[in-house]
């Protein structure tokens, strides 16, 4: 079973290659936060299998058909991304992707290298439902059957 972050990503790379004027797409993903409850819990305690809210916010980058158009290919793309459906579906309480500014990409200029469109970030939240731990059962006392 693919878990929900994947199906993001997938989805996000679908839906960006779509876009008219891209002529290339890639979703770079490194950044993502995950805001529990139960972060403390005591050492006796079995893992937590409580469902935490998680933040990705992966950027995406493309190479433009026609540099002349790149203001609206960067509209396109991010409208394409936050008004997506299954997107929305995908994500906590039908938020979609949420378009970030990137301050570090920003700051003393943007950054272009021949035709890509600069790193766009899109935030999106979802709930990450942790599966509970197997536990195994070892018959006849010892390991390796020694």
């Amino acid at each position: 079973m693919i878990d929900r972050r994947e199906q993001i990503l997938a989805r996000l790379v679908a839906v960006g290659a779509a876009v008219e004027g891209v002529e290339e797409w890639f979703v770079v993903t490194k950044e993502w936060f995950v805001a529990t409850d139960d972060e403390l819990v005591a050492g006796s305690d079995l893992i937590s299998t409580t469902p935490g809210v998680v933040t990705m916010t992966p950027k995406a980058y493309a190479v433009v058909a026609n540099w002349a158009d790149v203001n609206q290919v960067r509209a396109g793309v991010i409208n394409a991304i936050e008004t997506d459906a299954q997107l929305k579906a995908l994500t906590k309480d039908g938020q979609g992707g949420q378009f970030q500014d990137v301050p570090s990409e920003r700051s003393g200029g943007h950054s272009i290298f021949g035709d890509h469109l600069g790193g766009l970030a899109f935030s999106f939240h979802f709930v990450l439902k942790p599966a509970p731990p197997v536990l195994t059962l070892i018959q006849g006392g010892l390991i390796n059957g020694t």
